[in-house]
Parts: C-alpha cells; sequence; structure tokens
C-alpha cells in the first residue's frame, strides 16, 4: 500500500467521527453551576441581587447576596414568586402555583405566612397560574384560564383576555397563557394560545396581536418586543407595529436577549445569535424544564445571565466567548516553551511563547468541565467535573491527536479536588492532588499515595519556584502555620 492510500482512509475515518462526535457532543457555555438534589420548576428574578428557585413540589429558596434561605409552602409545583414592595417597610409575595392558582404570602417568622389566595369563575382555586407582573396600581397573572388582574385595594380576580362573556369564563375551558412582559410605560404583552395580548398601559384597551397563532413566549429588550411563534420570531415596536419577522429552522419555547446575545432554548438545547441570521446551536449537558416559561434571567449589575436546568441553577457570562474563534479561555498552562489553553467549546490550544497565534491541537470529549490545566514530563493534565485527574499524550498536530492522542484518568477522587500542581523530576513527573483534608501524591508510574503529615489539612493551593525542589502548600490555617513545605523526591 502506498503512503497516500494509508493516508487517505485514516483521514476519512477521522472525518467519519468527528461527524459522530458533532452530533452527540455537549458543549459549554461558560456555565458555573449550583446543584439542587431537587426538580426545578421556575427562576424568579428579586431586584438586581437575588432570585427566587421554585421547585416540582413546593419549594422555595431565596438565592441573594451571601444569602440562602428555603420555605415549603406545601403545594404543587412553583411557576413563580413576584415581589410587591409597593406598601413602605413591607414586602409581600405572590406565588404562581400549578393547580392551586394565585396566592398572597409574607414572610414572618421564617415562614411565607398565606395572606389570601384568590378564586376565579368556575374553577375556584383549581388553576395554574404561570407567571405574574406587580406593577403599581395592578397585579397581572397569566394562568391555564387567561389572563387575569388584580387591582390595589380589591381582592377580586379580574378577567381581562378573554372577557368575562366569554366560553373560558362562563364554562371553565383552558385558555393558556404563558407569560407576561412589561414594555417601559407603553404596554403590557402576554403571550397566549391565541396570539399576543397587548394591554395599552395608558387605555387600558386590550388588543390582541397575530391574532390566531400560538405564541410560546414574549420578551422585552432594546425597548422591542419579541414574541415567538412556531418557526417565526416577531419583533415588534411598543406601540404594536409589527418591525420585522424572523424565520427560524428550529423550534424554541422561550427567548431572551442579553446585550447583543439572543438566546432561543427549548429542552435539552439552546441556540444562539448574535444577528438573527446565524445561529450557533448547544446541547446543554441538563434540561430546561419545558413545563414554564421563567427559566432565565439577568443578573443586573453582576455580569451574569441566571439559567435554570431541571437539577441546576446556572449562572452564565454575559461575555462569554461562544461566538469566538477560540471561545472563553477556561485554564491555561506553560512547559516553559509553549503555552497551553482549553475554551468554553473543550478545544484545546498550543501557542509558542515567541509567536503571537496559538494553533487548535485536540478537543476534549463533551460533558467535561475543565477545572485547571497542567503539564509535566511531556504530557497534559487536566481536572475534570472537580474529581478527576486526566491525562493527554498530546502530539505535534491536531489531525494527529485526533488520530492517535489517548486520555487516561490517572485518579479519580472520593471527594472535590481542592487544588493541584504538576512537577517535573528526574524519573518523570509527580501530580500533587489536594482533596478534603488529604494530599494525594502520584507518580508517572500511577502509583497513588497519601502523606500522612498533610492528613486533616484542607489545602487551597500549591507553588514551587521555577528550578527549585521544594512544594510549598497552602492551607487555610492561622498566618503562622499557613504555608507548608514539601522537598520534591528527586
Amino acid at each position: 500500500m502506498t503512503r497516500l492510500n494509508l493516508i487517505t482512509p485514516l483521514i476519512l475515518l477521522l472525518l467519519a467521527m468527528a461527524g459522530c462526535n458533532k452530533n452527540e457532543q455537549h458543549k459549554t457555555i461558560g456555565e458555573k453551576e449550583f446543584y439542587f438534589d431537587e426538580q426545578l420548576a421556575s427562576i424568579s428574578t428579586d431586584g438586581d441581587s437575588g432570585c427566587w428557585i421554585g421547585s416540582g413540589t413546593g419549594d422555595i429558596w431565596y438565592i441573594g447576596d451571601h444569602v440562602q434561605r428555603s420555605y415549603n409552602i406545601g403545594t404543587d409545583r412553583i411557576y413563580k414568586v413576584a415581589a410587591d414592595r409597593r406598601e413602605p417597610g413591607l414586602v409581600k409575595y405572590w406565588l404562581g402555583i400549578r393547580n392551586s392558582g394565585l396566592q398572597k404570602r409574607i414572610v414572618a417568622d421564617g415562614h411565607p405566612t398565606l395572606l389570601n389566595k384568590y378564586r376565579i369563575p368556575v374553577k375556584g382555586y383549581s388553576y395554574s397560574v404561570y407567571d405574574i407582573l406587580v406593577t403599581d396600581d395592578m397585579i397581572y397573572a397569566a394562568t391555564s384560564q387567561g389572563l387575569y388582574g388584580l387591582k390595589m385595594g380589591n381582592d377580586t380576580l379580574t378577567p381581562l383576555y378573554p372577557g368575562e362573556d366569554s366560553e373560558t369564563v362562563r364554562t371553565g375551558r383552558p385558555f393558556m397563557t404563558h407569560n407576561i412582559c412589561r414594555c417601559g410605560n407603553s404596554c403590557v404583552v402576554v403571550a397566549s394560545q391565541y396570539g399576543m395580548i397587548r394591554i395599552d398601559l395608558a387605555t387600558r384597551q386590550v388588543t390582541v396581536k397575530h391574532e390566531g397563532e400560538r405564541i410560546y413566549n414574549v420578551s422585552v429588550a432594546d425597548n422591542k418586543i419579541y414574541a415567538i411563534s412556531d418557526n417565526k420570531l416577531y419583533i415588534d415596536a411598543p406601540d404594536g407595529t409589527t418591525l420585522e419577522v424572523v424565520p427560524l429552522k428550529f423550534s424554541a419555547h422561550v427567548h431572551h436577549k442579553v446585550g447583543k446575545t439572543h438566546y432561543f432554548i427549548d429542552g435539552g438545547h439552546v441556540v444562539l445569535s448574535e444577528n438573527l441570521h446565524d445561529f450557533v446551536p448547544v446541547t446543554l449537558r441538563r434540561k430546561v424544564p419545558q413545563y414554564c416559561n421563567n427559566v432565565i434571567s439577568t443578573e443586573g449589575r453582576k455580569g451574569f445571565t441566571l439559567m435554570l436546568t431541571d437539577n441546576a441553577l446556572w449562572r452564565i457570562p454575559h461575555h462569554t466567548g461562544i461566538f469566538n474563534v477560540t471561545g472563553e479561555i477556561l485554564a491555561a498552562c506553560t512547559d516553559g516553551t509553549n503555552l497551553y489553553y482549553v475554551n468554553s467549546a473543550n478545544e484545546i490550544y498550543r501557542q509558542d511563547c515567541n509567536d503571537s497565534v496559538a494553533t487548535k491541537i485536540y478537543n476534549l470529549p463533551g460533558g467535561e468541565t475543565v477545572g485547571k490545566l497542567m503539564t509535566a514530563g511531556g504530557n497534559l493534565f487536566y481536572i475534570s467535573n472537580q474529581r478527576k485527574v486526566v491525562r493527554l499524550d498530546i502530539h505535534n498536530t491536531f489531525l494527529q491527536n485526533e488520530i492517535m492522542t489517548t486520555s487516561k484518568v490517572i485518579y479519580d477522587a472520593p471527594t472535590k479536588i481542592t487544588a493541584s500542581y504538576a512537577k517535573e523530576t528526574e524519573n518523570g513527573y509527580t501530580i500533587y492532588v489536594g482533596i478534603h483534608d488529604e494530599l494525594v501524591c502520584i507518580d508517572n508510574d500511577n502509583r497513588i499515595n497519601t502523606v500522612r503529615c498533610m492528613s486533616g489539612k484542607y489545602i487551597t493551593a500549591f507553588y514551587s519556584a521555577p528550578g527549585s525542589n521544594t512544594i510549598y502548600i497552602s492551607t487555610p490555617l492561622p498566618a503562622s502555620t499557613a504555608i507548608w513545605k514539601r522537598p520534591t523526591r528527586r
């Protein structure tokens, strides 16, 4: 067989494997995860720095600056928690609940005490509230029976759309409304099964835009209204004029815009775009709840987007590099000759220290979150998902790495890895790994040793000066004992 004939099938095999991998790989959008051992349902912002998380079993959590509180309401799925600060010195909370309607509560003595719950015609309390909007003189509720309003000082919900003479109000026939947004002082818009409901805040006139079409979600950004229908995105002005209709070649039930980035969310996928012409699909490693539209919001003063998944809250930086060629850099290291980077797409790049251009050399498996990148003895090492130490045998080119490079887990920690460091030795290398109250050393022959004198020490960092055979280990102890010194074996 000639050299050409040998290379050709290898390239074809590589392309086939890459094509399969592209379909299955879970990309990352730079998310940081806060895990809940609970089925989650919704997220509701509370001011600039706090949010409420609702579960599928009646639990709610408040998460703020250095504050976390949990409560059990004892109800069904929580779709919305809306804070009401219209009365000075008093905060009330409006809750939208599956099959339990609209409720008003106040947190007293560490418990969200029920103040009132609100009936509607025919259904009584047995209806669902999917979203709530608090304005100066009105509470708006998007329900399974249409849009309702509650005027300040009144204890009776009023049907706003469909009206009181409709079959929905008379017989209890369902009319799905999904979410509510306010567009400045101009209007309130609501996504519904029959179009986008628009309420003029000056005249209180109720009209329906895109009548007859199912509108899954409405959102407001840059003084424009975005409404998702089947395979299209409507962009409207506050006065109701349609500015643009964007065709979509994918399905989505939620749209959210932060800065230049549009998020289109549907189950286990998100599609991103900066111009509504070019779209980047991302398969998420966790699914987003599909029975509620309150799954994404913005932390205003912190520069993060909050997105809810079935069991976790994700904080996504606004500056995530998903549209850049190299993406957001998550970790980097150097061997003295080359710099190595891993980005938010789990791609590894190498750059000569005397050059300004980095070259892609390897794709890491999807679903892995890289916490640290290290190099020693001609190998790359990375910490995967805060638990595993993985070794990569890196070659010169991307093609060689895709065909020949193998990854091997050399250590699977029983608890979270708190710090790590790769040190070259005369015989190869040693990897130092700090886990909860332990120090573990891994030699180049994969022998794993526990350092007994460091037992009970919580390690936060390692340091070794270039050319030194001494490792300094930092622990959160008083200053006089904060640095531990251990000679490396030569």
